[in-house]
């Protein structure tokens, strides 16, 4: 099993280096569970979406995420909303 670090270090080399990374740590979703939303932790904060789509969710918390770093990485804790 490839270790966290280096499954991170291959993950942001994929992305553009002129924006920042978000990686999204969470669990496995089930195409037909529905879901209400999700809560992602970042900076010690939690922040909730509400939504039923999945990856509008993703954008959507990706998106403020972004406008709201500080640093050029940054790993999100993601929990699914059911």
């Amino acid at each position: 099993m490839t270790p966290l670090r280096r499954r991170l270090q291959s993950l942001e080399s994929r992305i553009s280096s002129d924006r920042p990374k978000v990686i999204f740590i969470m669990p496995y979703v089930v195409p037909s569970e529905p879901l209400s939303g999700l809560s992602a932790t970042f900076q010690g904060n939690v922040y909730t979406f509400d939504g039923s789509d999945l990856d509008g969710l993703l954008i959507d918390a990706q998106s403020f995420i972004e406008a709201s770093m500080t640093s050029q990485c940054e790993v999100l804790s993601v929990t699914i909303l059911h």
